[in-house]
């Protein structure tokens, strides 16, 4: 089921959360749409997109996503919709995890390498098949 089937059921059942979608769902048109006239954004803006992506799947789905940052610097550059299209990616194509999920964007510190990874981790939740879910993508 897609976000615009869901806003348009949320309309007559719960117009409370359809508002809060038609928000969050405006923002994000709108960060898409200023990304669109750069090559590089900084990280916080990128991940500010991702928080709002993020809630409007919380919507969606029912349930709760979170994004952890750790060790990131805010004002490096990415490309735009970078850490936004590996989140949905997730969405689109991993196998459901059941319970709460965390994507995770962290830094390696200075001597350990160097690199951004971005991750899917399910904490303890199940796929619906009963197996242990497993982190879902990295970079």
């Amino acid at each position: 089921m897609n976000t615009l089937t869901v806003l348009s059921q949320a309309m007559e059942e719960n117009p409370g959360m359809a508002a809060r979608l038609i928000e969050d769902l405006a923002g994000e048109m709108r960060e898409l749409a200023q990304f669109a006239e750069h090559k590089e954004v900084p990280l916080s803006r990128e991940l500010d997109l991702c928080r709002t992506h993020l809630r409007v799947m919380s919507t969606r789905t029912e349930k709760p996503w979170h994004l952890e940052v750790e060790g990131a610097d805010p004002e490096a550059t990415v490309p735009p919709a970078l850490f936004f299209n590996l989140i949905e990616n997730g969405f689109t194509h991993q196998q459901p995890i059941e319970g709460p999920t965390r994507s995770g964007c962290a830094r390696r510190r200075p001597g350990t390498g160097s690199g951004t990874c971005f991750s899917r981790r399910a904490g303890s939740g199940r796929r619906p098949t009963g197996r242990p879910a497993e982190t879902g993508f990295g970079m």
